[in-house]
């Protein structure tokens, strides 16, 4: 009866409690500062306090049992973008990983059980990590009868696929991560032989202060990338985007001509993309960009292909695909033009929907943080980069919304240069242009900055002006409006070309990492990826 009586006070006081605590208006003042929705009712009040309110006396605990229940279901909320001020941040996929198994005791358990005591629960039957040509060997001999003949041809089967995967030729490659020591790397690599089949790897590198050489078991097996074989690809990049692993390329197509030498069929340029699915295959490919030339453009040209997310960003919260092609010549010199120039820009969101382009800012990427082919490219966070917004004229002609700026801002010598460039895509394969006058200006230049440039080029397009240059103390918080126009008063009646306004919002020299690249000159006769300032260096022969 003591008992009874016991249990029914403790509860009337816990009930007391609860509307005493919802009762007191600082309470609700506090929460609709917050962010938090009004406090109404006990489960309102153990969403704010991370603690069961209506646990009764026969729950034994501690404080700090208590203490340590509450910071667990705070993280478990954060990672669940339940609290407030965490709906629109992205957390680090390891951390989430981890914290899916140390949320949950029998799970959390079993893996230190795992880590102390593994020789009483791994068996070679149950080996992890094992490659797709170690499982095909070993299902080969469970479905045979043990003799040497049956043996050596498993065996002989098994050398002869990792032949085809020990001596590839590692193009390039993709970090996922902000810090390049403790990252996942994936890479693409190319058959040494015509026709080439594609392959890619991931490595998952941990590298502390004191560590150079990544352990032998960060890497998994090669897997066939599926590009057809008999495709011409120019460049192909891997990337890390929307949880999944996707492969960016340009694939070239020829022209087709009659017998007098006349254009039948303009030259191609394929950008595609390819995502891996639930079950470790390639989707089909997905059409990025066709762009149609009456000349070889294939020479020089290189791909960007990142993801484009800041560390809060309401407005993608996914991030962007963000792809860039060019064959823009590299600094160190911002001289001379490509005959036939190539540049196209492609952003996607989370839908797959295209959305504007952070032109600057690839064109930042690809003549200056990763001008290099072997550079390993990883996400970029757009905060950092001077934004541009075009405005065409009304009733202009076509070409004018071909028509484009390049900029890129470089510290030289202990100044800020601003280098630009206008280019114009290709209108019509197979045209014959006519010459014109076109003017790219500078709206309120100052000092030794040159107003205005005319050069004559075919209004059909395909061509770029020369680089040019201004020089400020410091580009940041300022803006630049250039013009990009055609003749006026053409025709009959007379009418003008048109023009398209380019208004730049500068921040200055933006800042580049320091980035690990493949290195092709392995003595030994394998790639390597190494960063140079960091000083490690790691195999990735198969």
């Amino acid at each position: 009866m003591a008992t009874q009586d016991i249990t029914r006070a403790t509860a009337l006081r816990r009930d007391a409690l609860i509307e005493c605590a919802l009762g007191i208006k600082e309470i609700e003042d506090h929460d609709a500062g917050k962010g938090y929705p009004p406090i109404k009712t006990a489960d309102d009040l153990l969403e704010w306090l991370r603690t069961d309110p209506l646990d009764n006396h026969q729950v034994k605990t501690t404080w700090v049992a208590e203490a340590v229940s509450c910071f667990q279901q705070y993280i478990h909320a954060v990672y669940q973008k339940l609290e407030p001020g965490y709906t629109q941040r992205e957390f680090d996929r390891k951390d989430l990983k981890d914290w899916d198994i140390a949320s949950q005791y029998p799970l959390w358990a079993a893996s230190q059980l795992l880590k102390c005591m593994p020789e009483d629960y791994i068996t070679p039957y149950a080996r992890i990590r094992k490659t797709s040509l170690f499982r095909t060997l070993e299902n080969n001999l469970n479905q045979t009868r043990l003799t040497t003949d049956s043996v050596q041809s498993g065996v002989q089967q098994y050398l002869r696929a990792f032949e085809e995967v020990c001596n590839l030729d590692v193009l390039n490659g993709y970090v996922d991560g902000a810090d390049a020591r403790r990252a996942d790397y994936y890479l693409v690599g190319r058959e040494r032989i015509a026709p080439y089949r594609y392959f890619w790897r991931k490595a998952d590198v941990q590298l502390d202060a004191d560590t150079q050489t990544i352990n032998p078991a960060a890497w998994s097996e090669w897997q066939p990338v599926d590009i057809p074989a008999d495709a011409q690809v120019l460049d192909s990049r891997l990337v890390f985007w929307g949880g999944r692993l996707c492969l960016v390329w340009a694939e070239w197509r020829p022209a087709l001509f009659d017998g007098d030498g006349g254009l039948q069929k303009p030259y191609e340029l394929e950008l595609k993309v390819a995502f891996i699915t639930l079950d470790g295959k390639w989707s089909p490919p997905i059409r990025l960009n066709l762009s149609a030339f009456d000349e070889d453009v294939s020479p020089g040209c290189r791909l960007v292909a990142v993801m484009l997310r800041d560390d809060v960003d309401p407005l993608y919260p996914k991030g962007r695909l963000a792809v860039h092609l060019t064959n823009a010549r590299t600094p160190p010199a911002f001289i001379g033009t490509r005959p036939r120039p190539v540049e196209i820009y492609e952003t996607r969101d989370a839908l797959f929907r295209k959305v504007a382009d952070e032109k600057p800012l690839m064109d930042h990427l690809a003549m200056v943080r990763f001008s290099k082919p072997t550079t390993l490219q990883q996400r970029v966070a757009p905060e950092g980069f001077s934004k541009m917004t075009e405005t065409v004229s009304s009733g202009a002609d076509p070409l004018v919304e071909n028509f484009t700026l390049k900029v890129v801002v470089r510290t030289v010598g202990g100044k800020q240069h601003l280098y630009y460039q206008a280019h114009c895509a290709l209108l019509t394969p197979g045209k014959t242009g006519e010459p014109m006058a076109f003017t790219l200006s500078l709206l309120y230049p100052s000092g030794d900055d040159e107003p205005d440039v005319v050069e004559t080029h075919s209004d059909n397009g395909g061509w770029s002006f020369a680089w040019h240059g201004i020089e400020r103390e410091n580009f940041a918080n300022l803006t630049a409006t250039f013009i990009l126009k055609g003749p006026e008063n053409i025709g009959e009646p007379p009418r003008d070309f048109g023009q398209k306004t380019f208004t730049l919002d500068l921040k200055g020299v933006p800042t580049d990492p320091s980035l690990p690249a493949v290195h092709k000159t392995d003595s030994r006769g394998g790639n390597s990826c190494t960063s140079m300032t960091r000083g490690w260096r790691s195999s990735t022969r198969a």
